[in-house]
């Protein structure tokens, strides 16, 4: 028998580069063992409320390695403002990810099954082979990408060691942002086949037509499902990532004016 939190292997493919980025930045939004999808367990918890604790302790030593630079200090305010700025931000911001690591995480797992249930029905496979690709494509090119700048700020800029890491740090907001558009372009295209299954329905044919509507309804009702749990798990993430981008521009631009 089928356990109910069974993740069929496609959809495992298409979700692990998705989940590598969370787990790197040891904030998972789930566990998948043995094929089955389950909740963070403590250890996870742990591991994530240990990890948020060492990210505020560097940035705190940030600000006060920041507090006592006399130079940042009198000659270049504006970095001195956007910098406390930012390491407020930003510790609020690794709370944020801690909450919704432990809060979320069942909204997450039932996310992904109300999704397996409009996969199995609506699925086209070049488009979610492509899918596949990209979600590996931008894994790669994304920690390539990072790996190089902040190697080449560390060793030929000499940037100190608690702004290195801090750098890094700040990575895991730009992968929950990453993988909040991932799965926000898997449910459009969903909603793209169903859709088109809706629109060529009467020349279709089909041997029980009242069931397959039936379950073209139950789709649209999982994907609207989807959708929900996508907001409760994403819109804190989104709300700060927000402020901060909007705040950081804004002072550099009147930094520039002047």
């Amino acid at each position: 028998m089928i356990q109910k939190n069974y993740v069929d292997k496609d959809l495992q493919s298409m979700l692990l580069p998705l989940n590598l980025m969370q787990n790197i930045m040891f904030y998972p939004k789930y566990s998948i063992f043995n094929n089955c999808i389950v909740p963070n367990s403590v250890l996870s918890k742990v591991v994530a409320l240990c990890s948020t604790m060492a990210f505020v302790l560097i940035h705190l030593y940030r600000s006060y390695n920041l507090y006592y630079n006399q130079m940042i200090r009198e000659f270049v305010n504006i970095l001195y403002i956007t910098s406390y700025f930012d390491i407020i931000l930003s510790c609020i911001g690794f709370a944020i990810n801690f909450i919704v690591s432990i809060y979320q995480t069942e909204n997450n797992v039932l996310f992904i099954l109300k999704f397996q249930k409009v996969h199995r029905f609506l699925n086209d496979k070049n488009l979610f082979n492509r899918f596949v690709f990209m979600n590996w494509l931008i894994l790669v090119l994304l920690f390539s990408f990072v790996i190089f700048i902040m190697s080449s700020f560390f060793l030929y800029m000499e940037v100190p060691l608690p702004d290195f890491f801090c750098g890094l740090a700040a990575f895991c907001f730009d992968i929950n942002i990453i993988y909040a558009l991932r799965l926000i372009k898997l449910l459009e295209d969903k909603v793209k086949l169903w859709n088109f299954e809706a629109q060529h329905l009467l020349q279709i044919y089909h041997s029980n037509i009242e069931s397959h509507c039936q379950r073209m309804f139950e789709a649209y009702f999982n994907i609207l499902e989807c959708y929900n749990l996508y907001k409760y798990s994403f819109q804190l993430m989104v709300c700060m990532y927000g402020p901060e981008s909007l705040f950081l521009r804004y002072f550099l631009f009147h930094h520039l004016r002047c």
